[in-house]
């Protein structure tokens, strides 16, 4: 086991656990029940160079992963994201994480990763939080694409302000909500609803 995934094997795995998204076990099968592209908008376009995953994340020769998959979804002052399939169906968000006063990328060695079925995402996001030493904490959630993107960063929006909190990153059509851990257990509670009837309720850990 090399660094890399020593680092992701215990922020990872214990944001996954807490909201019941490991999805580990997933068979093809029912990752087929829900198209990629449905849930992540990004799966759609085509891969271009800046979706290509960074040599420092040491993902390349992975063979559960599907390099020609990774799509470049948010790039903030926390750090730059990517999501991507695994060849089970899985999908996963990636972050690389700048240090604290540090822009260059080049200079990034902490990375995290967090995989769930389709299934889960799309029943209540993608969530991961990450934080270390020298490091700004950070949590992140992948939105599945059917929640209205105008809803949901109204709804994210007004928690904010009840809260006081002055970070917090949207990316759309990504559905990526980037923020601090603090103001990820306040939002918490955010609830939208979807298309379908039901409301999706924001699961930070």
């Amino acid at each position: 086991m090399n660094s890399w995934t020593r680092r992701i094997s215990i922020i990872a795995t214990i944001a996954a656990i807490a909201v019941g998204a490991t999805g580990c076990s997933t068979s093809k099968d029912s990752a087929t029940l829900f198209d990629p592209e449905d849930l992540v908008p990004a799966f759609a376009n085509a891969q271009t160079v800046e979706d290509e995953l960074p040599a420092q994340l040491e993902l390349q020769d992975d063979p559960n992963i599907s390099p020609e998959s990774t799509r470049l979804i948010g790039t903030n002052e926390f750090g730059r994201f990517w999501t991507m399939l695994e060849t089970n169906g899985n999908i996963c968000l990636i972050g690389l994480l700048l240090r604290n006063g540090d822009e260059n990328y080049e200079n990034a060695e902490i990375s995290v990763l967090s995989c769930t079925s389709p299934s889960t995402l799309a029943a209540q996001g993608l969530p991961l939080e990450a934080g270390g030493a020298d490091l700004e904490s950070v949590s992140l959630l992948l939105i599945p694409a059917d929640v209205d993107s105008a809803s949901l960063k109204d709804a994210l929006e007004e928690a904010r302000a009840e809260t006081g909190e002055t970070i917090l990153h949207f990316e759309s059509p990504a559905q990526l909500i980037t923020t601090s851990p603090k103001a990820a257990r306040s939002l918490g509670g955010v609830e939208v609803d979807r298309p379908n009837g039901d409301r999706l309720r924001i699961p930070f850990i």
